[in-house]
């Protein structure tokens, strides 16, 4: 199916069917400038995804919900708590950071320092936000491609709430999730649990043996209010994983705690500061004991917001980070000091610019510096607004790159980036607005695998992103994303990255039927990709998936829902050789209290 009968499916659907979109954006956002700013004012490529739409939705899990954001590509190895690869705008998976309210969950013990895409609770997630494009600047190494902040619910003024979910689908697969939140005095409170189990399907495609995947998290922050503009969290994650492959069984665990000093409008207002540690430990054996890694992490971030009046602002700090990995008696480590800022300002009325700078002292590599700049133009009188950045990048190797026993390098060299967009955003009333953004990468001193880590001169992409947003009426909305890029390997000059499809296209629809009932379509086509020299194949084809849930709202706290997964029953690969779901119903029950 290509992309234009697929958009002509989902158009026709919407008389039925219809959704609220990916790209609608609440009003502030908190990761594209690492501080609170209103959505007006960012200049930057930005997706919101809300707690709204992620109930509408009815999404499985989070890599799902990332699937259909335009510039990100996804790659799973089998169930859904296996390995995954998320791309953003052709950058590797290793150029994506990822966050969880600010705090990286980088696996530093996984190849190329994998990103973790925890297996938390969607329910007790506020919303996702994604910076598609670099940002070395404000947020280091590992941030080449983009960043990805799942940003999770916060105590509500009510003195105690929380909801229970339980879901299952037609092979037996279950999901169970709940939290508390609530404000007692000076204490707040957020606290989550979720218990994941499959066994319905064989990570290796044709294989019979089934691969079970379990998985328990738990998440909470609490909150102390020490004085009207001072508050002190505490805030951890855990996450235990057992994970079956037809080459092996796997169990990982990976935690997280930390605390954080928020000192808000200091000196007459002038000032917000705040202060934050980390500590991460990622633990990966297989079932043998015959390998096993530890990788532990430590991280102080010293963030400063100097209000100097309505038209500028200056952020700056400094961030300092320790890793240190075991793997079988081997034990290695580096540290990084790290050094930013970044000014805002407005020069003249609805002309927004900004420019950061950062400075990375690595205790093996040295010093490297990294530069951003943005600018936004909003044209008043035909409701246009205009945009472009330009950003610098840096990725130091990591210590399983420099040291993995079977492929280790200890002469890599740190990889280096340049990328830039422009495009535009135009309302048309108060019903439709459309948006176009052509964008290009470059990663050079790329680190890649073959028969073990190396290096090639780089990887370019470029490409453009498009969407359009309609709403029909109040109760029905309609999305429209598509994403083209072209992508090559700057030493042979071959084409096409392996896995990234030239095109891509996502289109969702919400319908409030009535105040109970809700329902939902939302697909995703994906072009015809490249696989990695070392696949069977050289090109996986193109699929295409339609998604349908429908919710009601039996009583204020109890909710039932289903959806139906892979509606067209496509037998498609995200990566080669690794099994997907077919056609899959899904039933479940909520209770919110």
């Amino acid at each position: 199916m290509n992309a234009k009968i697929f958009a002509s499916l989902l158009i026709a659907q919407t008389a039925v069917f219809a959704d609220s979109e990916v790209e609608k954006l609440p009003e502030v956002a908190v990761t594209a400038n690492r501080t609170e700013t209103e959505l007006s004012k960012i200049n930057r490529s930005i997706t919101v995804i809300t707690s709204e739409e992620i109930e509408q939705k009815k999404a499985k899990d989070l890599v799902s919900l990332l699937a259909q954001v335009p510039g990100i590509d996804v790659k799973r190895s089998g169930p859904k708590s296996q390995q995954t690869s998320v791309f953003i705008r052709g950058m590797r998976s290793q150029h994506t950071k990822v966050m969880i309210d600010g705090v990286a969950l980088n696996d530093i013990v996984a190849p190329q320092t994998a990103p973790i895409f925890p297996t938390i609770p969607l329910d007790n997630i506020e919303r996702i936000e994604i910076i598609r494009g670099g940002a070395s600047t404000l947020y280091g190494s590992n941030a080449i491609g983009g960043v990805i902040n799942i940003i999770t619910k916060k105590a509500g003024e009510d003195s105690f709430g929380g909801e229970v979910d339980a879901m299952i689908n037609a092979h037996g697969d279950q999901e169970y999730s709940t939290f508390i939140n609530g404000r007692k005095g000076k204490f707040d409170y957020n606290v989550g649990a979720g218990w994941l189990n499959e066994d319905s399907l064989s990570a290796k495609k044709g294989d019979n043996e089934k691969d079970a995947q379990r998985a328990i998290n738990l998440n909470g922050v609490l909150g102390y209010q020490v004085a009207d503009n001072l508050k002190l969290s505490l805030f951890g994650t855990y996450e235990d994983r057992d994970s079956e492959y037809d080459k092996g069984d796997w169990h990982l665990q990976n935690s997280q705690i930390g605390a954080k000093i928020d000192a808000t409008d200091l000196f007459d207002k002038l000032l917000d500061t705040s202060l934050r540690y980390s500590f991460t430990e990622n633990v990966r054996n297989d079932r043998e004991n015959t390998l096993s890694y530890t990788g532990q992490t430590q991280e102080v971030d010293w963030q400063n917001t100097l209000k100097l009046n309505d038209l500028n602002r200056l952020m700056f700090g400094l961030t300092y980070t320790d890793e240190n990995a075991r793997s079988n008696g081997d034990e290695n480590s580096y540290w990084t000091q790290a050094y930013f800022a970044q000014y805002e300002f407005e020069p003249m009325e609805n002309l927004l610019l900004d420019a950061g700078v950062r400075y990375n002292n690595h205790s093996i590599f040295g010093g490297e510096t990294t530069y951003s700049t943005s600018a936004s133009y909003y044209i008043e009188g035909t409701g246009t607004k205009l945009r472009t950045s330009w950003n610098t990048g840096y990725r130091a190797p990591s210590l399983f790159e420099l040291n993995y026993p079977f492929g280790g390098n200890p002469d890599l060299k740190p990889e280096s980036s340049e990328s830039w967009d422009i495009g535009f955003e135009q309302e048309a009333g108060d019903k439709l607005t459309f948006g176009m953004t052509y964008f290009t990468n470059r990663v050079t001193n790329y680190i890649g695998w073959s028969r073990g880590y190396n290096q090639i001169d780089g990887i370019k992409v470029y490409g453009v992103e498009s969407f359009v947003d309609f709403k029909a009426t109040d109760d029905l909305t309609l999305n429209l994303t598509h994403t083209y890029q072209h992508s090559n390997d700057m030493q042979s000059n071959t084409a096409d990255i392996p896995y990234l499809p030239d095109n891509k296209l996502s289109a969702t629809a919400n319908w409030n039927v009535t105040e109970k009932l809700n329902l939902n379509l939302n697909g995703l086509y994906v072009s015809e990709r490249n696989t990695s020299p070392y696949d069977a194949v050289s090109e996986l084809n193109s699929y295409t998936l339609l998604n349908i849930a429908a919710s009601y709202q039996v009583t204020e706290a109890f909710e039932v829902y289903g959806k139906i997964d892979n509606l067209l029953d496509k037998d498609y690969e995200e990566n080669f050789g690794y099994e997907t779901h077919g056609i899959m119903p899904y039933i479940g029950l909520k209770y919110r209290f």
